[in-house]
């Protein structure tokens, strides 16, 4: 069944935050005219019209090709910045794609901006950036510029913009040594198990000279679990902690990523029918042998084959998530899209129930569901990028259950769904 969006009201700009907004763009143009300044002195360059760039809108910078023609053994930098508060990530998708190279994995702003300088054969790469914010909104300007020689960083020339040295926390004990790789493929392949799974598999790669690499496999219907395990590498051979980048298809949804130990990674992924999945990794030694244990349960029994294999496979994530189980199909079901939803649903006193949320189409930045059963209230809300979220509750005397689904995002649909999961003790239904 589906549901009508409740209307959400307007909110207030107030004067305050009008200034905020004037005084951040003043600042904003001050370093761009003081980075072109400097870099001005050192080469060629182009100050890209500014553009406006919103959170579910990827948009892609093409540089002039003026700055990539030049001398063979020049450099290219591109300097992309936003106001300090603006997060976003920038990704060189140039003419000469490198599958193994971690120059192509997205760069992470810090104080809003990014940096990304590339020199010969290379700079080609700087072709095509693609842009993707994660703050809502916000103007971002572009500046690059060939030299025979790489150029002044931009966090030097702007060094408010600087966030200093980035280390991981300090441990409190020095580093456990490694168990061995058979030891540690045994002890993973035995929690497979032990977890429930119905199918425990171990398959190889080979990683490249940098330490990475690209990993596709066939999998079946199902909840994966793609432990990836490796040796320690040399301490002149260590890449870094071992990380994964997940590529999957419409049919298939991420559960979670895991960082191990610095040579052991896993994802955690639900696939609503046979297909190919796959991920890219960086960090491990290179030129060695990568171990991966892919083990497989069954998706839940209450899931509808009418929602189809993505649907499935997100509403399978998102009880996967939370530790949540069901076996018998929901006792009520919708469709929505962005916006506030209040969803009156009929339920059985003494009864308990799962609710759940989940994106089927989109991309979700928030959402949020709640239920009011008589005098107590459940919420929760999806971690920040998440696909969906879950509550529980149980019904007293009640016979209603008000349930709302608030949902921010760019051409979202979501999927709701009700499951009795229980009863309360008998007595205990109609206590206040």
């Amino acid at each position: 069944m589906s549901r009508a969006p409740r209307a959400a009201f307007g909110g207030l700009f107030f004067l305050g935050g009008a200034l905020c907004v004037s005084s951040a763009r003043a600042d904003l143009g001050q370093d761009v005219a003081r980075l072109t300044a400097n870099w001005s002195e050192r080469g060629t360059l182009r100050r890209l019209r500014p553009r406006l760039g919103e959170r579910g809108t990827p948009s892609v910078i093409y540089l002039p090709n003026e700055l990539l023609s030049g001398a063979a053994s020049s450099c290219v930098s591109v300097a992309v910045l936003g106001t300090n508060s603006t997060h976003f990530t920038l990704r060189a998708v140039g003419n000469s794609y490198l599958p193994d190279s971690v120059e192509d994995w997205p760069q992470a702003s810090l104080a809003g901006l990014v940096q990304i300088t590339r020199c010969g054969t290379r700079k080609s790469r700087l072709a095509a950036l693609l842009l993707e914010m994660h703050s809502p909104r916000g103007v971002i300007e572009v500046v690059a510029v060939e030299s025979s020689e790489p150029v002044q960083p931009a966090v030097e020339v702007l060094p408010q913009r600087n966030p200093g040295p980035i280390t991981p926390l300090p441990g409190l004990a020095p580093p456990i040594p490694a168990v061995a790789l058979t030891e540690r493929l045994a002890l993973a392949e035995a929690s497979a198990r032990r977890a429930g799974a119905n199918d425990v598999a171990r398959d190889s790669a080979l990683t490249s000279a940098r330490g990475t690499g690209h990993v596709r496999r066939q999998l079946e219907a199902g909840c994966h679990r793609l432990q990836v395990l490796t040796e320690p590498g040399s301490p002149e051979d260590s890449t870094g902690d071992l990380a994964l980048m997940p590529e999957l298809d419409a049919t298939a949804s991420l559960v979670s990523i895991e960082r191990g130990d610095g040579f052991d990674a896993a994802l955690t992924l639900c696939a609503g029918e046979p297909g190919s999945v796959g991920f890219r990794f960086a960090g491990a030694p290179p030129n060695a042998k990568l171990w991966v244990v892919v083990s497989r349960s069954e998706l839940p029994a209450g899931l509808p084959q009418a929602w189809g294999a993505g649907g499935r496979a997100r509403m399978a994530a998102v009880l996967m998530q939370h530790g949540a189980s069901v076996r018998e199909l929901p006792i009520d079901q919708a469709i929505g899209v962005q916006g506030p939803t209040l969803m009156p649903i009929a339920v059985e006193p003494g009864a308990c129930y799962t609710a759940a949320l989940s994106a089927v189409q989109g991309q979700a930045f928030s959402l949020a569901l709640g239920a009011r059963v008589g005098g107590t209230e459940s919420q929760n809300h999806s971690r920040l990028g998440g696909d969906g979220t879950l509550i529980s509750f149980c019904a007293r005397g009640e016979s209603v259950a008000l349930v709302e689904a608030d949902s921010r995002g760019a051409g979202l649909t979501w999927l709701f769904a009700l499951w009795q999961t229980g009863r309360l003790p008998v007595g205990e239904e109609i206590s206040r």
